[in-house]
């Protein structure tokens, strides 16, 4: 029952991060920035939903898991830094969102790899815990986008999700230094 809670938890986080980065885009009134951005958003969604259901539905070990969930993130980044302007045809023609597109996601998926790591850190651990460390996110993120755009303006926005993300991830490993050594622990010798 706690795996099914978490992953909500991880789910409406990253939708949750979504609308922040969407509402500190609004000042810029520009439709390219807002359509480009939630195009980003639904092709970053993607294999979140998928390694999460996996991760939190499977029977195999933490680091098959990890390992599956891992390259899955890495592939899809790969595939998205090569592909994602003839991705982007696909759903629209005009060339200024085509190119904030390809700009964006460059640096919105930055983070991408690291995803599989964090889906299982939290699937470790305690329900109550686990709505705690995603709503340290949702704050950590709240509060650099604040300060990024202040001073970096569109691009504080764009780099606000990758830069969040890492500290958490850091936060995360500290926070959870148990599960950290659980999951990397080397099989014993029989």
């Amino acid at each position: 029952m706690k795996n099914k809670k978490n992953i909500i938890f991880i789910l409406l986080s990253e939708l949750i991060c979504f609308t922040i980065t969407n509402i500190s885009l609004i000042s810029y009134t520009n439709s390219v920035y807002s359509f480009g951005m939630n195009l980003i958003q639904c092709f970053y969604f993607l294999p979140i939903f998928i390694c999460s259901f996996y991760s939190f539905l499977s029977k195999q070990s933490n680091r098959t898991i990890l390992l599956i969930s891992t390259s899955i993130f890495i592939l899809y980044s790969v595939f998205l830094h090569v592909g994602i302007e003839q991705i982007t045809t696909f759903f629209t023609s005009l060339p200024g969102t085509i190119h904030f597109v390809v700009y964006a996601s460059k640096i919105y998926y930055i983070a991408l790899p690291l995803l599989g790591f964090r889906i299982l850190m939290l699937k470790k651990e305690a329900t109550k815990k686990a709505a705690f460390l995603m709503l340290l996110k949702i704050i950590f993120l709240l509060f650099i986008t604040i300060l990024l755009k202040h001073f970096f303006q569109l691009k504080g926005v764009l780099y606000s999700l990758p830069l969040s993300e890492l500290i958490f991830m850091f936060t995360l490993l500290i926070l959870s230094k148990k599960n950290a050594t659980i999951i990397f622990k080397l099989p014993e010798k029989v």
